[in-house]
């Protein structure tokens, strides 16, 4: 598939769901927030963002909170934030709010994304973790041209993350990571 160097956050959430729907992950219902929420506390830890601002991103984008089942439970998460050129020149700058994003720094569903930040994949069973680390691998295309940030909390964490995805540290950054947009990986991996 040919994919555009500009969608828009509504082309983004059509392609994004249909990608994860095929292995069982599904936009988060309000209803599920806290149960989405308490599961990433429980396996990843540290500081996380407030159900009410999953709750406000999800509202706002359209696109930033999944979740996983098992027997009708949430078993998994995998949540990040799209953003849109505001947002990526407050990325740049060191200034976007991770734990509350603002809504001026959010791609709405008629903005080009432009970027995104990784909030967390949290699977409860191996299944579950395999469910997401393969749905995330399927979406990932349509997040190639733009650049990817997130914040490893946990050892496992970064080796997903660094090891496995290729991202790296963020210079003069506390302790970010990112991927840079696929285009400006090619040479200097090709080199």
């Amino acid at each position: 598939m040919q994919l555009s160097h500009n969608l828009t956050g509504r082309e983004i959430s059509r392609h994004i769901c249909s990608e994860l729907a095929r292995f069982g992950i599904v936009p988060a219902k309000p209803s599920e927030m806290r149960a989405a929420r308490a599961l990433a506390s429980e396996l990843i830890g540290g500081d996380l963002v407030t159900v009410e601002t999953l709750q406000r991103v999800q509202a706002y984008t359209g696109c930033a909170i999944f979740v996983a089942h098992e027997d009708g439970i949430v078993s998994g998460v995998l949540a990040w934030v799209p953003f849109n050129a505001a947002g990526a020149a407050a990325m740049r700058r060191l200034r976007f709010n991770i734990f509350d994003p603002a809504p001026q720094h959010m791609a709405s569903p008629a903005e080009v994304v432009c970027g995104n930040y990784g909030w967390g994949v949290a699977g409860a069973t191996k299944a579950t973790a395999k469910r997401l680390r393969e749905g995330s691998a399927a979406m990932s295309p349509h997040f190639d041209h733009v650049p990817r940030y997130a914040r490893a909390v946990t050892d496992a964490g970064r080796r997903y993350l660094c090891d496995l995805l290729g991202y790296r540290e963020l210079p003069g950054s506390d302790g970010l990571v990112w991927l840079p947009p696929l285009s400006q990986r090619m040479p200097a991996e090709a080199a």
